[in-house]
């Protein structure tokens, strides 16, 4: 245990205060083996954000702290219910999870879910009364060289059909403010 409080003090040199708490705050250790550390967290959120953002800082400071390379996994508690058991530390110890490909966005996103995976009662957050901030494109259709008319107007009627904002992703009715440009074809 007195690794990882060093390690965070160390972190805690390198990074602004306000991130620091946010995202090491409610982060603790499970365990500390020969060759990996497990943190736990309090969501998946959570998990995959300090993943994929601090992964290397935090295998940094326990580096420094610990003077051995360790990997670093999350495991993800459930309010005040007991972490998850951590793996065999005898066994193999897979590395951090890859961040997943920013490409590969799901067909239907629940944002409603993935807003409600982030609550936190340190941080007061309501849905209904956010305002949420989308960027928006307007297809307009015109004449360009090489382009056959069907299907510049069929581009324009496809994106025209297109589901609105606040459906697609589940927002509030009324808290979105949608920013767009303008896009000749």
């Amino acid at each position: 245990m007195e690794a990882w409080e060093k390690a965070r003090a160390w972190i805690r040199g390198r990074i602004s205060e306000q991130v620091f708490e946010t995202w090491f705050g409610p982060v603790a250790l499970h365990e500390l083996g020969e060759d990996a550390a497990v943190l736990a967290v309090p969501n998946n959120f959570f998990k995959d954000w300090l993943s994929n953002n601090f992964a290397d800082l935090i295998q940094e400071a326990l580096l420094v702290e610990t003077g051995r390379a360790v990997a670093v996994r999350f495991t993800v508690t459930a309010g005040d219910a007991e972490p998850a058991a951590p793996a065999d530390p005898g066994g193999p110890h897979p590395p951090a999870e890859a961040a997943p490909d920013a490409t590969a966005l799901p067909e239907d996103p629940d944002v409603p879910q993935a807003l409600a995976d982030i609550r936190d009662p340190r941080f007061p957050f309501d849905p209904q009364t956010t305002s949420y901030f989308l960027g928006r494109e307007t297809v307009l259709c015109v004449r360009r060289k090489g382009w056959a008319r069907v299907h510049q107007n069929l581009f324009a009627w496809m994106s025209q059909n297109a589901r609105d904002a606040t459906s697609f992703f589940g927002l509030p009715p009324g808290s979105v403010v949608e920013l767009g440009v303008r896009v000749q074809i």
